[in-house]
């Protein structure tokens, strides 16, 4: 197997471990209501249909996560479009990708440090580092997990299975927020100014972050001259 190709694979699995792990942070049944008795609170019922509807109208966000998957952690840091395309990077263990999804074509940056863990040759590197590896039609479906619909999985898993009951007033990286607890543990954060887009989700061990909602770079296909094709 080429170097190349063990790259392009070593991206898929590392998609693969991603997805797995937002898999995992599943939440307890949606209770009856969704209560808070103490005046001046935001109303929780109008609430929730705010933050729901403002996520299902997104159309783009900035996501960073991390989750433990077979006792490695994975993280990310991401740009995702809801039709599919991903810009950013991720890591499983001590493995770090850079990775790019346009139009449904995957693509691997080749560095000097992949490379090396790989145990390719210096000759190689003076080849295709800096330049985005075409992965093969093959893989294409694999790296096709790391989406908006996985990546945002837990997120929207903890609004439509957990109650959730204000805590009290927060900020997030500067912004101003309303901290919500959610039933069976959990909080998740969400602006409180204007929409309530959320910022913070922290369940079960993990912890995603959201930014740039609706305003995150969209990616974009690579100049040709910075492909390297299998």
């Amino acid at each position: 197997m080429s170097t190349v190709t063990r790259l392009a694979k070593l991206g898929a699995v590392g998609v693969l471990a991603l997805s797995a792990g937002c898999g995992a942070a599943k939440g307890p049944a949606i209770s009856p209501t969704d209560a808070s008795t103490t005046p001046g609170h935001p109303a929780m019922p109008a609430l929730r249909s705010s933050i729901n509807a403002a996520v299902n109208h997104a159309d783009s966000v900035h996501a960073a996560g991390s989750v433990r998957d077979k006792g490695q952690r994975v993280s990310w840091q991401v740009n995702l479009t809801r039709s599919g395309d991903v810009s950013g990077t991720m890591a499983a263990g001590r493995t770090r990708v850079r990775l790019l999804v346009v139009r449904g074509r995957a693509y691997v940056e080749a560095t000097p440090r992949l490379l090396r863990q790989q145990g390719a040759p210096a000759s190689v590197c003076r080849l295709i580092c800096g330049k985005w590896i075409n992965a093969p039609s093959s893989l294409r479906t694999t790296f096709g997990q790391a989406r908006w619909g996985n990546l945002m999985a837990p997120l929207t898993r903890a609004l439509s299975r957990t109650a959730l009951s204000y805590a009290g007033p927060a900020t997030v990286a500067g912004q101003s927020a309303w901290e919500l607890n959610l039933t069976g543990g959990g909080k998740l954060l969400v602006s409180s100014k204007g929409t309530p887009f959320p910022l913070e989700l922290a369940i079960h061990g993990s912890q995603f972050d959201f930014s740039q909602w609706n305003s995150a770079p969209k990616p974009t296909t690579p100049p040709e001259s910075k492909i390297f094709h299998t």
